[in-house]
């Protein structure tokens, strides 16, 4: 027994250590690009609002960006009416048995003491995998597609 306790001990940091891992590449993901809000719909499917780029999607639109940064805190700017919200965001993986996982995503504004949940995660979009970030309120669901890369 004594012979497999190092062998135990060594496969026990090697599995802390990857899923140290996994969460800090998605932490680093999550920090790469800027995000951009795809739409608003109803939990119909209907979208209500969309960004400025997709106008023929709804009668409405606006330009929310959503930028996480490598010290756990974001910013979401309304660029469409010059509005500006910060505060803090947390990962934690939802699903620890599957390799492409995603994310839940708590962010909490500034002087709001309760959590906004969403997700994050790749969708197929257009034919290509992108990152992209959903919330659901009791009456939206609202979408951010990963836009930008930083440098």
């Amino acid at each position: 027994m004594k012979k497999h306790l190092p062998v135990t001990a060594i496969f026990f940091l090697v599995f802390c250590f990857s899923g140290c891992n996994l969460q800090l590449q998605a932490d680093c993901e999550i920090v790469k690009y800027q995000w951009e809000m795809e739409s608003v719909s109803n939990l119909e499917g209907d979208i209500i609002v969309s960004n400025l780029k997709q106008s023929d999607l709804a009668g409405s639109q606006c330009d929310l960006v959503l930028q996480f940064n490598k010290d756990n805190t974001f910013l979401l700017s309304d660029k469409t009416n010059n509005a500006v919200w910060n505060g803090t965001y947390s990962l934690e993986r939802a699903n620890t048995s599957h390799p492409c996982t995603s994310h839940k995503l708590s962010m909490v504004f500034e002087n709001e003491e309760s959590a906004f949940i969403g997700v994050y995660g790749t969708r197929l979009y257009n034919n290509s995998e992108i990152p992209s970030i959903l919330f659901q309120t009791d009456d939206y669901i609202l979408s951010f597609l990963a836009y930008e890369k930083i440098p």
